[in-house]
């Protein structure tokens, strides 16, 4: 993208306002949709919690129960749960992976497309799983949101309300424009993301961004008010800030690489997690083991289930490997005793070297002084 491009888009993103023509059937008519106040979104979420008690007072199902209702009938089952999560798990692992084949390119361009294979397929899935909650209260509710919020941000070419009041639009019989106005606003009007990134790391925006963050706002309106492309240009904006000013800052080339790049952030995050993780185990080991010296290292802490996975993720690998070893063991003779593990009897075993050993020597030196005594 040149940066006549950018210019253009970035116009468009800081006017904040979107514009579109719809034709139904006569001329084409021009509408704007600029973005909503507070009371606007606070209104269009009273609609919805209003219209979602309404619907389940008719007896429309809830999300759960339709997607309850389609694995009783084999239209969905838990294995495309089990897809839908073993998906995103994927695209994590490749996307992870992809820094460490930074000097290989055909590597690099093997794992991208595996990469853009299994974002389609945990697409289609997702569109899957949601065609089977068309007719619920919760989709009936959020129609009805995006309904109430378009009737009150819809403006001609001028800047005038298409329906001044709540009462005009709740008259209007035009169901055709209302969607159309919709769909435009809530599906089509969006930039991608990949060209909010583009216009976040480069000119001309970082040089308003950088006065920005001395003088004021970056737009008109306070965040409050701004449109969902401002909010992730600024979002993309704090981001590309982290990279640019961290001590480990990428390359020019991973920056520019979207793919690239998102490697680079969920390794920093990892990282950033693995070290908060560790202070918080040292921190809740050294509570807990008090002014303890030597004896045995374990720490007992009691918890809940969840809190006893969180435990062991505490643990280093080496010990997360043995607490397996242990527990195979335990399943596999379902009851043992503490000296018949494997740890425990290294520990014995070492004891007796160790034992051995001090006995060698001490018969060594036992030995020399006998030999001084007779000279």
């Amino acid at each position: 993208m040149d940066r006549a491009e950018k210019e253009r888009i970035l116009a468009r993103i800081a006017w904040g306002k979107v514009r579109t023509r719809i034709d139904l059937g006569g001329s084409p008519q021009v509408y704007v949709l600029r973005p909503p106040t507070e009371e606007e979104r606070a209104r269009a979420a009273i609609v919805y919690d209003e219209q979602y008690e309404s619907a389940l007072a008719q007896g429309m199902m809830t999300n759960a129960v339709a997607i309850a209702r389609a694995v009783s009938i084999g239209k969905w089952s838990e294995q495309d749960d089990a897809t839908i999560e073993g998906l995103r798990s994927d695209i994590e692992k490749l996307v992870r992976g992809m820094l460490g084949y930074l000097l290989q390119s055909d590597r690099l361009e093997v794992i991208r497309k595996a990469l853009r294979r299994a974002e389609d397929a945990l697409t289609t899935k997702l569109l899957e799983r949601e065609a089977l909650l068309g007719e619920t209260a919760e989709t009936y509710a959020r129609m009805r949101q995006q309904w109430a919020l378009v009737g009150m941000i819809a403006e001609d070419d001028a800047g005038q309300p298409i329906w001044p009041t709540i009462e005009a639009f709740e008259s209007c019989e035009n169901t055709g424009l209302v969607q159309a106005l919709v769909d435009f606003y809530f599906v089509r009007s969006r930039f991608p993301t990949r060209v909010i990134r583009e216009i976040a790391r480069s000119d001309p925006w970082r040089s308003v961004w950088m006065a920005a963050k001395n003088t004021g706002f970056p737009f008109a309106s306070p965040p409050t008010r701004w449109s969902e492309d401002q909010k992730e240009l600024v979002r993309w904006s704090q981001v590309y800030d982290a990279a640019f000013e961290s001590l480990e800052r990428p390359s020019q080339r991973v920056i520019e690489d979207d793919d690239l790049f998102d490697s680079w952030l969920l390794r920093q995050h990892e990282e950033i997690d693995r070290r908060t993780r560790k202070k918080e185990a040292d921190d809740l080991l050294k509570r807990h083991q008090g002014a303890k010296k030597g004896g045995r290292q374990e720490v007992f802490i009691l918890t809940d289930r969840q809190g006893a996975k969180d435990v062991y993720d505490l643990n280093d690998p080496k010990n997360r490997a043995s607490i397996r070893r242990k527990q195979q063991i335990i399943a596999g003779r379902g009851k043992v005793k503490e000296a018949e593990l494997p740890e425990s009897q290294a520990q014995m075993r070492a004891q007796i070297v160790a034992a051995q050993r001090e006995h060698v020597q001490r018969g060594r030196r036992h030995n020399q002084k006998s030999k001084s005594r007779k000279v």
